[in-house]
This record gives structure tokens, sequence and C-alpha cells, in this order.
């Protein structure tokens, strides 16, 4: 109720004031939320404000509320928990609470004080207008502790008029959360934006037609950069007190979603005061922005010059000056100006305690001191960002086991107290390189896999290939990488190679197989030729010659054995002959066999080379891949090649080499828009392909490079068939959520809903071969007009997030390679599940307990869920009207009746009768009425 009642103060006559000067103080304010106890979820929750000291009137007196249905908190006027006089009339003044919140939630920490100080241009009667700002909060266990980012910089600036006008929050995060920036209204309360707002830029356009950026070049603009949080507005028209307001949101990536969360966000309400001026802004410099590792101890300095020869202080803000542990600085303090130009020198010994993901963001401003009778001082802001890695690790060496196995050690981490764990990366044949300053973890052009992860304190990790044993004649080469903890994540330099060659294991010796080459493609006559080694380290007198072999072929990535077919060869080499390898892709493995029918050993499973292609306007793009034993990318034979038909206008049909490709660099893919001889490829026509791949086991007894072909595919650059609709039958939403069920442990004041939509085509279906791409369309009242392009995705299903509500409907099209869209989906909508409950009992004797008649708001299973409005109607026992709060009204959905008649008459105790006409929020008109009739008792 008391919402109700602050909306209608907004348009009461201001002769409730004393007098304006009396009336007004507040110029700008945030709300910060610092944890104390992440298991009790205590915080200690801020209130900054800046007043202006020409009032009056003490700042506090206002009123927090918490968002969890909690009593609001009143601060006392006049008491600031801190205060300082900033000079200029403007005042600092912190007032701090500390609250438990009730359990997980999203919360939104409001404060609402009266009034605005006078005279603000960009919006009507400052003087009599309410300060509201707010913070939203994400607890969550799963997520660990958060607090809200810290902003370093003041919300108060100056600024001149025709001069471009900078300012940057210097928000840091001391969770290690990434922070992105957004522009929005100051608000005079909730929902409630300043009457006649407009922004700095568009007033100007309005009262001073002549306002231009300071270049001349065109009309003032106003801009927040999303990542850097530089606000530019380029430029103030005239003079006057201007107020801008902007979200400074926290993102965290959930390795276990696979997505960033949003973890709340703080509105920053600020003030800038443009003033007639005769000065120009001094010049900044400082140095590139850089990596560093853990432990270096990092100098730089930053220069300002002053074009009118002012005095000029430097100042710098960011996350690495509020570290607990060794912080940077700099020096001199920026009380002190100095003569331009000015040099202030930066100072940081960074350690372990430092490193994350995301890079340090330094905020370093210069600032002027122009005499008075030049006006106000002018800012030159740029950042500076510092990106602290991980040490390499150390020590990393490997030793050869009999079961084909390598057991790996290292010493101990030198940040093992920071980091969680080693990342294990494997190879075939070495890849030597070296990472430069800002390159961490494992590059993917250097072509390991990762197979394992330790704790960080084990360095010890015994690789046996999953239990199936390293391959034999193969020279296998490993790296660790530290792996640290989110939310600050990180990964370290990677360490130095080593690298063993397997080899002899209990008199055993492989054949190694080194090519499984297409030569002819075709449905049903495809050839693929076939080449191996013979066991040639066996020993004769355990083994004896000759040697005979069973070939064993399985299709589309089949490896079992019993399911493979064999061939008895007695030579190395074998022309597997009638297959499809336009479609298929085939696998095979050697087994060997001494003169007396022994088993010697068996080869790895080694598959075709798989060409695809991406057609595009005029383009062809081409991916391939392998699963062999030995390694396609090898330092030593980089290039893979390329060849095409209808290369020569003398024969067509001939396959010619029209590139190569460094797959080291590029990967395993190309596109081809007829680079190669500068002739474009012609739209209506069709470009046949292979790929010849070179390989390397990294063992000196294997003869390298391994070259093998690709099948030939044919492809159309070109393709202006759309692809086939999707049927809305094939869409599902939220298939395994039940909306009931998901809400019943939410609080009331939940609203971040999601929905998995997945869709599919029919098996019968071809279309999807040629799909590039789906675009999903949304509207929350499922009204054709309201759909809007909200995602395109590559894969079948998409997460929809943000949503306030279950409601929606949904509707997909895809595009082909060539660009070709689809038409639309039928639309396919979710509904919400709407409840609402209301008691049957009140006490309004001021106890403090139950005293309003109000919706459940606990346990959350009778929350009121997915309400828009309500009509409330109380009625006597002889059907006389004595209380009613229409949907019209600005009244809360929870009705919080005090059990007075509405001339405020206070009713005698007993039962009433009442009729409620609900309003949900749903997309089908027939489940968004409902009307409840009940009685309700009350006792004094």
């Amino acid at each position: 109720m008391r919402y109700v009642f602050r909306i209608l103060l907004l348009f009461l006559s201001v002769s409730i004031f004393h007098t304006r000067l009396s009336a007004t103080h507040i110029r700008a304010g945030e709300i910060l939320a610092q944890i104390i106890d992440c298991n009790s979820l205590r915080y200690r929750i801020a209130f900054v404000e800046y007043t202006d000291l020409g009032s009056t009137v003490c700042p506090g007196g206002g009123e927090m509320d918490f968002g969890d249905g909690s009593e609001p908190v009143r601060f006392t006027p006049c008491q600031p928990d801190y205060y300082e006089d900033l000079g200029d009339l403007v005042a600092l003044n912190i007032f701090y609470v500390e609250h438990t919140f009730p359990g997980p939630g999203i919360y939104v920490i409001r404060y609402l004080e009266a009034n605005r100080n006078d005279g603000i241009a960009n919006m009507d009667n400052s003087v009599n207008t309410k300060f509201y700002v707010e913070s939203q909060i994400y607890i969550d266990p799963f997520l660990k502790c958060n607090n809200s980012p810290k902003l370093l910089n003041p919300p108060l600036d100056r600024a001149c008029v025709g001069k471009a006008f900078y300012h940057n929050p210097a928000a840091f995060d001391p969770d290690g959360d990434s922070l992105s920036y957004e522009i929005t209204i100051n608000k005079q309360d909730i929902d409630y934006p300043v009457a006649n707002y407009q922004f700095p830029n568009v007033y100007d356009l309005g009262a001073y037609p002549g306002a231009t950026t300071e270049d001349g070049l065109g009309p003032p603009t106003y801009t927040l950069d999303v990542v850097s949080g530089d606000l530019i507005w380029d430029a103030p028209g005239g003079e006057g007190e201007y107020n801008i307001a902007f979200l400074i949101k926290e993102w965290r990536f959930v390795p276990e979603l696979g997505e960033w969360v949003k973890m709340g966000y703080v509105t920053r309400d600020m003030q800038i005061l443009v003033e007639e001026c005769e000065n120009d802004k001094p010049e900044l410099t400082i140095p590139n922005d850089t990596c560093v590792r853990a432990g270096t101890l990092l100098e730089a300095d930053f220069t300002a010059i002053d074009p009118d020869g002012d005095d000029v202080t430097i100042s710098a803000f960011g996350g690495p000056f509020e570290l607990p542990s060794s912080p940077a600085s700099y020096s001199p303090s920026p009380d002190n100006p100095q003569q331009s130009p000015a040099v202030t020198h930066f100072t940081w010994q960074t350690n372990c305690d430092h490193v994350r993901d995301r890079a340090y963001q330094i905020t370093v401003k210069a600032k002027d001191s122009p005499p008075k009778e030049k006006g106000a001082s002018l800012v030159d802001f740029k950042n500076w960002f510092i990106t602290v890695v991980a040490p390499e690790p150390e020590g990393l060496t490997i030793t050869y086991q009999a079961g084909r196995k390598v057991i790996l050690n290292w010493d101990d981490y030198e940040c093992r107290d920071n980091a969680e764990s080693m990342q294990i990366w494997r190879r075939v044949d070495s890849y030597p390189f070296e990472p430069g300053p800002c390159d961490v973890g494992m590059p993917y052009y250097a072509g390991y896999e990762l197979i394992g992860r330790t704790t960080i304190d084990q360095t010890e990790f015994t690789d046996n290939n999953s239990g199936g044993g390293l391959e034999y004649g193969a020279t296998y080469c490993y790296r660790i990488v530290a792996e640290f903890p989110l939310p600050n994540g990180g990964e370290s330099y990677v360490s130095d190679e080593v690298c063993v060659t397997i080899e002899e294991d209990h008199q055993r010796f492989g054949p190694v197989i080194t090519k499984v080459s297409i030569t002819e493609t075709d449905m049903e006559n495809g050839v693929v030729e076939l080449q191996w080694t013979s066991p040639f380290d066996a020993d004769p007198a355990v083994y004896p010659p000759p040697y005979t072999y069973r070939l064993y072929r399985g299709e589309n990535g089949n490896k079992d054995p019993d399911d493979a077919v064999p061939f008895d060869v007695n030579d190395t080499v074998y022309t597997d002959t009638g297959l499809n390898t336009r479609d298929y892709i085939y696998n095979y493995f050697v087994e060997a066999f001494d003169v007396n029918g022994s088993v010697v050993d068996s080869s790895a499973w080694a598959s075709t080379v798989r060409l695809n292609t991406e057609p595009e306007v005029s383009i062809i793009g081409l991916v391939w891949n392998a699963d062999v034993p030995w390694s396609n990318n090898t330092a030593g034979y980089p290039y893979h090649y390329i060849y095409r038909n209808r290369a020569s206008d003398a024969d067509t049909a001939e396959f010619i080499l029209i590139d190569s490709v460094n797959v080291n660099l590029a990967g395993f893919n190309y596109l081809d828009s007829g680079q190669f001889n500068q002739v474009p490829l012609i739209q209506t026509q069709v470009y046949c392909y292979y790929v010849t791949t070179q390989g390397s086991y990294g063992n000196p007894k294997v003869i390298e490079p391994l070259v093998n072909n690709s099948q030939k595919i044919c492809s159309q650059p070109n393709d202006t068939v759309p692809p086939c609709i999707i049927e809305g039958s094939s869409i599902q939403i939220n298939k395994d959520i039940d909306c009931r069920t998901f809400i019943s442990d939410k609080p009331c004041t939940y609203d971040s809903y999601e929905h998995l939509v997945e869709w599919e085509y029919a098996e019968s279906d071809t279309c999807e071969d040629d799909i590039n791409s789906y675009e999903i369309w949304f509207s929350a009242t499922g009204d054709e007009d309201d759909f809007s392009k909200i995602a395109s995705v590559s894969i079948k299903s998409y997460t929809h997030s943000g949503l306030k509500s279950f409601a929606g409907c949904y509707k997909i099209r895809p595009i082909d390679r060539s660009g070709n869209i689809g038409e639309f989906s039928e639309k396919v909508c979710y509904e919400n599940c709407p409840q609402y409950e209301l008691p049957n009992v009140f006490t309004p004797n001021n106890d403090g307990f139950n005293d309003m008649f109000q919706a459940f708001s606990f346990p959350y299973d009778k929350c009121p869920r997915f309400v828009k409005s309500v009509d409330f109607r109380v009625y006597s026992r002889w059907g006389e009207e004595i209380f009613r709060t229409g949907k019209d009204e600005e009244t809360s959905i929870y009705i919080n009746w005090d059990g007075r008649t509405s001339n405020g008459t206070i009713l005698a105790s007993g039962v009433y009768y009442y009729v409620a006409e609900v309003e949900y929020i749903n997309v089908d008109d027939a489940l968004t009425n409902q009307e409840i009739k009940g009685w309700v008792q009350i006792l004094r």
C-alpha cells in the first residue's frame, strides 16, 4: 500500500512543502550491496548520496526497501554514517544498514527520498520530484557469493558549453564478474520516470537550436560504451544542471549452464553541472594495454599536457587499487596539482592473487585547474587494460611404462594456493611454439587434445589412453596448463612440451596403419587404398615371419571389431572396393599374425578423410576431418591441398590443384571464391572438390608424410531454393518443465523465467542438410504484430532467458547456406500457471502481525503468480459495498486492506464478503480473467 501512497503524493500540490529551498537537496546517488556472511545471506547495504549544501534540508529521511517483503528502513535525517564536504556546495553522505535476506532469490533494493535539487534542466519541476534509485542482487548458493560492483569515480561532474563531456564510473566487481553498461531514465519512484525527462543532447537540441558536437560537424550526441563504461556527451549546448542515469550490470559465466547469468545491477543517478568556460581539456597519454606474468613488478607513467598551460591533476581508478593483496598505487597524489606536462608514476607488484581471465580496467583521469575567470575544469579519460596471467607450470617430465602408458610428473605449481586444477593436453608428434605475452592456455591451432584434469595439489598423471593403451609407433607429446576457479577464472601460460615414442612392450610390436585414402568416389563402386607397416620391431625368434594380416572395416564411426567386416591379407597394402565413398565414412584397423598364426599385435583405428561443403553466395566453403591415430596438423607438414574441377577451360572435368591451406594457422577449412585464378564462381555452376591431407606419427621409423585423399564432393555456390518450413507440431517449449512445480520454491518477487525451445524436422525430410541457421521470433502476447526476432542459432534449440513470465509464443524460420530464408512455422505458445489466494481471517489491531488483509506472500507455493491487476470489493452481510480498490488504480496486487471502509471508518469485528476480479498474464484471452468470491473475518 505504501507504493500507492508514494505515487499519489507525486501529484499533491507544491504547497505542502515549506519552501523551494527547504524541499530540495539531492543531486546524485546509488545503492551498493556488500556481502557480510555468504552462508547467512547477511549484507551491508550503502546508500551513497550527493547533496546540495545550498539547501537547509538534511540528507536522509528516505525509505529503503529490500525487496523481500520485510519492513522498509527509514534513515535518520542529518545522521549519515559518513559525511564529507566536497566543496562547491556539494556534500557526500553515506548511510549504511545491515540486512539478512530470507533465502535465495533476485532482490531489488530500492531507495526513495524527497527531493531532487532545484533547477535540473532536462526534467520538469525537479524541486518537487522525489529521488529514486534501485539496485538488484541475485543470491544463489549455487552461484557462490555476490557483491555489487564498486563505483570508484563519483557521480557528480562539471562540463563546459561546447566541449565534449566524458565520464566513467570506474566500476570494479570484487567477485570478478564481467560488467556491462546501459543508459536508462532517471526515476521518481518504482517504474515511474521523472516528469518529461529528456536525454541531455535531446534537451539541448530543443533549448539551444544551434547546439552541435565539439567539432561542429553534427548535432550533439550522448553515448555509453557497453563494455568500457565510457560515457560521452558531445557536447553540452548551454549552461545548467543535468541529471542522467545508467545501469552497471554484472554477469557471471556458469560452466554448468554453459551461459552467462546476470547477477544484478546498480543504477547510477548522476548530475552534470554545465557552465560557460574558456578552457581546453588536457591531453592524456597512457601505456598500451598489456599482459603481465603474475609476480611481475609493473611500472608505467601517465602523462598529461594542458594546451592552456594550466596545472593538471592525474587520478586513477580501478580494481588494482582496491585489491586486499598488494594493491597498485600511483604518485603524486591527485590532491597535488602538477605543472603541465604532468607525470604520474604507476606501480603494481602483481602476485598470484591477481590472476583472472578478464583484464583489469584502470580508468585514468586528467583534470586541469584553470583560473576562475576561465570557467570549469575539463577532464580527459582513458582506459588502460591489464591482464595478469598465471605463470606456466614447470618441471614436466615423462616416463614410459609397460602396458603402453606414460606417467607425467611436474613440480608443485607456483600459484597452487589460487589455482583449482591442472589440464593435461596431448597430441601426436611434436608441435613447438612459444606463447606471446597474452597467449594463455592451449592455442587452438596447436592440435592438442584435452585428455584429463587433476586437482592442483596433484603432480602426477597417468595416460593409458582411457584403458586402451597408447598406440604403437606414435610419438605422443604433452603439455599442461593451470586452471583457476570462477568467477575470476583464468588459465596459465602453457608448459614446455615433453614427448615419448611408444615402442617395445613385452616383445609385442604392432603394425602401424599409414594410409586410408579414397581413390574413387561413388555410391556403389567407391575405392579406398590402404597401407600399413609390418611389425618391424618384432623379435623373429618369438614371432617368426612371414607375417599375415587381417584388415577390419567399420562404417560411419563404428569401431567394434565384432561388427566390422574382416579381410585376410598377405601384404601390407590393400584396395577396398565396392564402397559408398560418396556418403559413408569408413574406419579400418589391422591385426598382424606370425607364421604360426599367433597374434603379434594390432594397429589403431583410422578413418577416411571426410570433406563437407558450405555453399554461400559466390563462395563455396570446405571443411574436412579424419579420425586417425597420427597427427594431420604437424610442424613439418602443415599444408593440405585443395583440388577442384572446372578449373581449366581446356578440360572442365579434370581436377587440378587450386590452393593449399596451412592447417596450423587456418584449421581444416577453406573458402573458394575463385581467387586462385581470379575467375569468380558462377552462381548456376556445380563445382567438385577433394582434399589431400598430410600427417605424421612423429616416429622416424615411419615414413612421412602420410598422404590421404578425401572423397570428391560437389556443390553449387548460390542456391535460390528456400529451405522447408518447420512444422509447428515439432516445436516443443520447456518439455521437461512443469510450470506449477517450477514456481513452487521461488520467491514471490521472482521474475527471471526462461524457455527452452526445441524443434525437429521429420526423419524423411532432407531439407535439413542445407540449413545454416534458424531465426527465433518471439511475442509475449501472441499477436502477429508483436513478434520480433530475438536470436539466430545454428542448432535446433534455443534458451530464451530474461523473461518476466512464462507466457509467450514463438515462430521459427530456417535459413540455408546460400542465405535463402524459409517460411515461418506456425506459432507455438506457452502459458503461465497463474494463481491467487486470499486468507479468511486478519487482525487489524496494530500489533505488527496480520494487520492487513492481503494475498499470501508465504509459503512460496501460495504467492500471487502472473497477476496483472486485481479489482477488489468488500461487502457487508446486507450486500452493501463498503470498500473497493479498482484495477485501474495504482494499487498493489496484494490488496493490503487495513479493515476500514473506503471513507476511513474502522469496521467492527465480524464476517464480511468480497469479490476479487483478477486479471492474469496469459496469451489466451480465455485464461486471463478469474472472479474469486469469498469471505473474510475481522478479529480485533
